[in-house]
């Protein structure tokens, strides 16, 4: 309310100014339609201070996005993207903590980040406004007018965004603001540390350490108190890539085959994803090629396959079903195909180059075989 009383008595005395011949009808105009570019100012300026203060913090950047822009990293490149519709948030910043030191501290500092940086810039804003109009605040030149004016509409709503963000309510699609997020930070609620264990996890392999490296803690804390939520299957896929990884394939399968009891919990992305993963472990680790068909079968079903995980996982399937030759076909087309070897972090990156130089070494040595090994 207090805001919509400033906004209104900012265009009241900017109406003073146009009766007085200060302003044209044009110049008026313009500065009251510039309201949608300063607020796009506004996003990218909060959004930039989840980034940078992510990044001071040890954060890795994963995706930035402002209405139709979207700046997303792929592997170790990044990918400009200008979308036919703007995002759902106006803004949005995906990273991932490194490390569990001070993990709890280091999120604060990030997510209160952007609303300060909102506070911080409409502050500055209006105080140059005021040094420019003077002390006696009359101005008669347009230019200056013309500059005060978007200084002085830049301040509120920059100003209006930070304290709005830091008003704790839960946003249309759900999610929290910035402000519910702090404020359960503050409370040290169970589910949102078991979520910064995730996400400090996932840092992790971003940064490049191996699943068989992670931290057992951070483990823990993951996978303590499943609530039957998204975030029981974010864990137990990253307590599965540890296992795996550290050669102890049976807890691998445990945790795997939880994750795929609760699959409508998750989006269908990532409902393929997984069965898809379960398709490469039946045919690669358990060699048990009938259920190695029906997950990949699944996963088809879903939506299209991508075109890498479609030939990678059916030419693992087809060696374990003794196809040699379909397997080196679908094998070349896989290689063919960049996401294969552009995974989204350092430490997947690694492990695809490894499954692909597995596949590759086996398929190596067919003429010389008569079964998978």
């Amino acid at each position: 309310m207090v805001w919509i009383v400033l906004f209104i008595c900012w265009v009241d005395k900017l109406m003073d100014y146009r009766i007085a011949g200060y302003l044209t009808h044009t110049q008026f105009g313009v500065v009251v339609t510039s309201i949608f570019p300063l607020y796009v100012a506004a996003v990218a300026i909060h959004e930039a201070g989840h980034w940078f203060g992510g990044r001071w913090l040890g954060f890795i950047g994963i995706k930035f996005t402002v209405l139709w822009l979207n700046i997303e990293r792929h592997g170790q490149h990044w990918r400009f993207k200008w979308a036919k519709r703007p995002a759902k948030l106006a803004g949005l910043v995906v990273h991932y903590p490194v490390g569990s030191r001070q993990l709890r501290l280091r999120k604060v500092a990030s997510v209160a980040a952007g609303p300060v940086a909102n506070l911080a810039t409409g502050a500055v804003a209006i105080l140059l406004s005021y040094a420019l109009a003077g002390p006696a605040g009359i101005i008669s030149s347009p230019a200056r007018l013309l500059t005060v004016a978007e200084l002085q509409l830049f301040g509120l709503v920059s100003a209006f965004m930070g304290c709005a963000n830091l008003l704790p309510r839960k946003l249309s699609n759900g999610m929290r603001n910035d402000g519910l997020l702090l404020w359960h930070l503050w409370r040290r609620e169970p589910a949102l540390h078991r979520q910064l264990a995730v996400t400090a996890l996932m840092g992790s392999s971003y940064a490049g350490l191996r699943p068989r490296d992670w931290d057992s803690i951070l483990l823990d804390h993951a996978l303590a108190s499943p609530d039957s939520s998204a975030l029981d299957c974010s864990a137990w896929l990253l307590a599965y890539s540890h296992h795996l990884d550290a050669n102890r394939p049976d807890q691998a399968r445990t945790l795997l085959y939880a994750c795929l009891d609760k699959l409508s919990t998750l989006t269908s992305q990532s409902q393929q994803e997984v069965c898809c993963e379960a398709a490469y472990f039946e045919a690669r680790h358990a060699r048990n090629a009938a259920q190695a068909q029906q997950w990949l079968e699944q996963a088809q079903q879903i939506k299209a396959l991508d075109a890498a995980d479609d030939y990678f996982t059916r030419a693992e399937v087809a060696w374990t079903l003794g196809k040699y030759e379909e397997a080196q076909t679908h094998f070349r087309r896989a290689e063919a195909e960049p996401l294969v070897l552009n995974a989204n972090n350092a430490a997947g990156h690694i492990l695809a180059l490894e499954r692909i130089a597995d596949l590759r070494a086996r398929l190596a040595t067919v003429p010389a075989t008569t079964a998978p090994m």
